[in-house]
């Protein structure tokens, strides 16, 4: 059984978001929200708190590796 992918509000275009998690690393994750940019970042805002990027389409994010 696959992760469910999120979905913020009506709508089922595809973005990609980098976000900082709780204990402080960078992480990405596919979601579905609506096509206008302005109404998806408000509604990802509200849910990821540390958001650092939003990005049409699924895309392959690489991140740097933590320093130790």
């Amino acid at each position: 059984m696959g992760n469910k992918i999120e979905n913020f509000g009506n709508g089922n275009m595809v973005w990609t978001i980098i976000y900082r998690d709780y204990n402080g690393k960078h992480n990405s994750k596919v979601v579905y929200g609506p096509p206008d940019k302005t109404s998806m970042l408000s509604a990802v805002k509200e849910e990821y708190k540390r958001l650092i990027a939003l990005m049409p389409g699924n895309q392959k994010v690489t991140l740097a590796p933590e320093k130790p």
